[in-house]
């Protein structure tokens, strides 16, 4: 999987426990990748073949299947790509950053183990990001619902300038909490503490359109 973003939240954002002060989220494109065999058996614990265990990217599965992180949160798209939230200590979030695993992909293979984004073949300098605060909005604190449910606005629902302008100034800025401007239906489950990630943040590709990712709820759904 390809590392996306890693961001400290602030304390009310702390779903998990205010022990966990971060959370890493990563993407993988496995709709567009081919099956392999021997991986679903191998990452639900079975027994791999003397081949597959001869086939050294299906013991790096293996090894990675029976060292998952404790606190990963494994989220699947309505197209199969796949994507993981990993909620982070203080410790863990202040260690040092790790390049990916080795490539040990075999040579002569073309393109069977590289489909779609992934960690060796799509790697961008590292940036930092800041989280900065959001004024004006009038769903602070207040859970993204349809038709003014608990008081909340709709983005772009409202013929009022200053609000016509707050969602003109923020469109296209991933955010924590507030107006959520998915770019299709609204997903159910949605509480006040979602994170709108943008498309193309930490190279991620969403069709164009953005991904909410409820830290409360575990929603997660984006449109294009």
């Amino acid at each position: 999987m390809t590392h996306v973003i890693t961001l400290e939240l602030p304390e009310d954002y702390r779903r998990k426990g205010q022990d966990l002060v971060a959370v890493s989220f990563f993407h993988a494109d496995d709709h567009v990748a081919d099956d392999i065999e021997g991986v679903d058996e191998l990452l639900a614990g079975t027994v791999p073949t003397p081949e597959q265990a001869a086939d050294p990217f299906l013991a790096a599965v293996a090894a990675t299947a029976a060292a998952r992180h404790p606190r990963q949160q494994d989220l699947e798209d309505v197209i199969g790509g796949a994507h993981a939230l990993i909620w982070l200590t203080a410790a863990e979030f202040a260690a040092p950053r790790m390049d990916p695993p080795a490539d040990i992909r075999p040579d002569g293979l073309g393109d069977k183990y590289s489909r779609g984004q992934n960690a060796w073949d799509d790697s961008a300098p590292e940036i930092t990001v800041w989280i900065g605060a959001r004024t004006g909005d009038p769903n602070t604190g207040i859970a993204p619902a349809e038709d003014g449910e608990g008081g909340y606005v709709e983005a772009w629902s409202s013929d009022d300038k200053d609000l016509d302008a707050f969602w003109s100034s923020v469109e296209g800025i991933s955010h924590l909490g507030g107006t959520v401007m998915p770019c299709q239906t609204l997903p159910e489950g949605l509480t006040p503490y979602v994170f709108e990630l943008e498309d193309g943040v930490g190279g991620v590709n969403f069709g164009g359109g953005n991904a909410q990712i409820d830290l409360e709820s575990g929603v997660f759904d984006w449109a294009q």
